[in-house]
């Protein structure tokens, strides 16, 4: 398995995260061009992969922001010759990232089980065609009986996305959202 990490998200906890991936292949990190440069050095002379990206309104509640930096990095993983890709937001690590590695081994996909409750929540502001594209994902991928609708979250999935590069692609190229915020 030929697998791609990508962190998405601002370089806030830069120190920890690049601590935490220092002895894994393949991890690209991307965020916004107005992050700490300093912080960007950081990465850069890291094993970590830096690409950042410039000129997107973000969206409500942030969703354009991550939407370009998720499939900047899926694309990016993809020409690498990714088979598969483990998306993470940046302000998250793993405990134990060896027990992970154990469940990327013997899962095909992993999604977000717990936030995915704003499918059924007709107040939240999610782009049409992402709530769309997200429905039809879970479907296809088996996971929609095992998503339980806690009501206590109304948020895009973008904590921690795993599966086959083509399926993460597609799930991640949607339409930004047009809100101007």
């Amino acid at each position: 398995m030929n697998l791609h990490t990508i962190i998405q998200g601002p370089t806030t906890f830069a120190e920890k995260v690049i601590d935490h991936y220092k002895d894994i292949q393949n991890v690209c990190w991307v965020t916004n061009d107005f992050s700490s440069l300093k912080k960007n050095e950081l990465i850069e002379k890291s094993n970590i992969k830096l690409l950042t990206y410039s000129g997107v309104n973000p969206g409500y509640g942030n969703i354009n922001y991550q939407i370009v930096s998720s499939s900047t990095g899926i694309k990016h993983a993809m020409k690498e010759g990714a088979d598969y890709i483990l998306k993470i937001r940046s302000d998250l690590i793993f405990k134990n990232p060896s027990e992970v590695l154990k469940v990327v081994n013997t899962n095909d996909r992993i999604q977000c089980y717990f936030f995915v409750s704003f499918l059924d929540d007709p107040s939240f502001q999610l782009n049409t065609e992402h709530k769309v594209n997200l429905s039809k994902f879970l479907r296809k991928s088996g996971l929609g009986p095992k998503v339980k609708n806690t009501n206590k979250g109304s948020y895009v999935c973008d904590y921690l996305n795993f599966g086959p590069a083509k399926e993460m692609d597609s799930y991640w190229s949607v339409p930004l959202d047009s809100i101007i915020v």
